[in-house]
This record gives structure tokens, sequence and C-alpha cells, in this order.
């Protein structure tokens, strides 16, 4: 394996450093203090929400969304390592995108949709294949699954692979 960059070797030894800032990384190190103070006046908190944390989502709130979904969606246990919190709809999809599609998968989209959904489709390299409803007949935004499952099969027909169903 190839050695750390000499700026993050550095970075690692000046951690110890209370008047360090290091500016190539989002956090802010000189008000743990303070902040350490406030964050445990309100409630039992380790401070790991000061700084970046497990990338899946805190376990704390995994295991408290477990609980939830457990005994009000699923009626079953849920994993909550099995579960992966993120902060925006745009991240999480991209992330599941990513997981679920090879570049040049097809996904069907209810539209109109929202329009940020085009950069992460974009980035993880799928091609959106909308699914267009009539607004003046549709006007709760309800699904129609007959017009999705016509969709799916005409994309199929023209050689498209279709991964994903994005609602």
């Amino acid at each position: 394996s190839r050695p750390a960059p000499g700026y993050i070797l550095q970075h690692i030894q000046r951690l110890a450093d209370p008047s360090y800032v290091c500016l190539a990384i989002a956090e802010n190190r000189l008000e743990d203090a303070p902040l350490l103070r406030k964050l445990h006046q309100g409630r039992d908190n380790d401070g790991r929400a000061r700084g970046y944390d497990d990338p899946r989502g805190a376990a704390p709130v995994r295991a408290a969304l477990a609980r939830f979904l457990s005994a009000h969606v699923f009626g079953r246990d849920v994993d909550p390592d099995r579960l992966c919190i993120s902060a925006g709809v745009s991240a999480i999809s991209r992330l599941l995108l990513i997981a679920i599609c090879d570049a040049g998968d097809t996904v069907l989209i209810p539209a109109p949709y929202f329009t940020g959904f085009d950069g992460f489709l974009h980035s993880s390299q799928v091609q959106p294949y909308p699914v267009h409803f009539d607004l003046n007949r549709h006007v709760d935004h309800s699904i129609d699954p007959p017009r999705l499952e016509a969709a799916l099969v005409a994309a199929q027909a023209k050689g498209r692979q279709v991964r994903a169903l994005l609602l």
C-alpha cells in the first residue's frame, strides 16, 4: 500500500496541539471544550456529534430508528447495522444508486420530479427514464402502477436495463 501523503501525517501529528486548526477538514477543535460543556448540559452525550462519525450514521440514532421501524413499520426486528442514515435525499439516493446500479442502467422516475435528482443521477452514471403523469388527472400526485408498469415494459423494449424506481 502507498504511504499516506505528507500533509496527512503532519495533520495527525498536530492534532494534540490545541491551537492547531486544519483548514482542509470541516472541524473546528478550538471550540471542543465549550461545545462539549453545552452538549452535556442537555443530555448524555459522548461528544461524537462535534465531528465526523460512522458514515452509516451515528450508532445510537440507527438503534433508535431500528426500534421504531421494528415496532411501528415492519412488525419484525430491524438490525441497526443494516441501516444507513444520511443528511438529505440527494446524498442517500446517490449512495443507493451506486449500490444497486451499474453505469448506464436506467431508473424510472415519475415526472415531474425534483430537479435536484438530475445531478445525483448524472454523477451516479445512471439514465433517468421519466414517466410523465397528467397533473390535472393526478392532482394529489398519486402513483399510477399500470402506467409505471407500461413504462417499464417500454424501457425494456428499447433495450434499457431498468434497475430502480425512484419515488
